[in-house]
C-alpha cells in the first residue's frame, strides 16, 4: 500500500469515529510506531489493581495503555501486522517501550508473577511474535554490544592462531627453513657436474682452460 492510499484509508476510517474515538484511533497508530509493543490480556483487574500494575511496569521501562480492543484491532490490521489481529480478543492492553529487548527482562519476570495478566503476542521492530516468541526474543537475544564482541573475537581468532603457532614453534620453523636451504645447496652442487659423451665428466665454466661441454639432459 503506497503512502497516499494508506493516508486515504486512515482518514476514511478515522472519519467514521466520533471525536473521542478518533483520538483513540490516532493513539493506536502511534502505539504501533514504538520499537516494542506487547499485547496483553487482563482479566478482572479492578481500578486499584490497574493503577498498581501500571506504576510497577512504568518503573520497569514499560508503558501500559488500554485502548478499545476493536479500534486497536483495526489499527493493527491497517499497519500490516496481520498476525496480531487474532491476539486482540476481549480486554487487551498494550505495553510499550523504547528500550532494547534484553533490557525488559525484569518487566517480563514481573508479568510472569501475575495470574490475571498474560502476554498474547507482540512486535519488536517490524517483526511479530507469539507469546513464546516474545519471551525467547527478550530473554535469549544477546545485547548488541555482546554480539559485536563475539564478531570481533571471530575475526581476530585466525590471526591469533597464526601468532600462537609462530611463538610456540620457532625452532621447528627454523629447522624447516634450514632443510629448504640444504636441499637448494645440494641441487646447486649437482648442477656443477655435466656429462660429456664418451668422456669423463668435466667441470663447468672453463675450469683449467677446459671449455664447457654442451649439457645433455639426463
Amino acid at each position: 500500500m503506497n503512502i497516499a492510499r494508506h493516508f486515504a484509508t486512515v482518514s476514511a476510517i478515522s472519519s467514521k469515529y466520533p471525536p473521542r474515538k478518533q483520538l483513540i484511533w490516532s493513539e493506536c497508530q502511534n502505539y504501533l510506531k514504538k520499537p516494542i509493543l506487547l499485547l496483553i490480556q487482563h482479566n478482572n483487574l479492578d481500578t486499584p489493581s490497574k493503577h498498581a500494575f501500571k506504576s510497577k511496569l512504568g518503573a520497569l521501562g514499560l508503558s501500559w495503555k488500554a485502548p478499545k480492543p476493536h479500534i486497536l484491532r483495526k489499527a493493527v490490521k491497517l499497519a500490516g501486522y496481520t498476525g496480531l489481529e487474532g491476539c486482540i480478543v476481549g480486554p487487551t492492553g498494550v505495553l510499550l517501550s523504547s528500550k532494547k529487548p534484553h533490557e525488559l527482562q525484569a518487566g517480563l519476570q514481573y508479568l510472569a508473577t501475575q495470574n490475571r495478566v498474560f502476554i498474547v503476542g507482540g512486535k519488536i521492530g517490524d517483526y511479530t511474535f507469539s507469546s513464546e516468541g516474545i519471551k525467547d526474543a527478550i530473554f535469549n537475544l544477546a545485547p548488541i554490544d555482546a554480539l559485536r564482541q563475539n564478531l570481533v573475537g571471530l575475526l581476530q581468532s585466525p590471526s591469533m592462531a597464526v601468532t600462537s603457532t609462530l611463538s610456540l614453534a620457532p625452532l621447528a620453523l627454523a629447522k624447516t627453513l634450514d632443510q629448504h636451504v640444504a636441499i637448494q645447496d645440494q641441487s646447486t652442487a649437482q648442477d656443477t657436474l655435466v656429462e660429456v659423451p664418451n668422456s669423463q665428466p668435466i667441470l663447468k665454466d672453463g675450469y683449467n682452460g677446459i671449455t664447457t661441454a654442451p649439457r645433455r639432459q639426463l
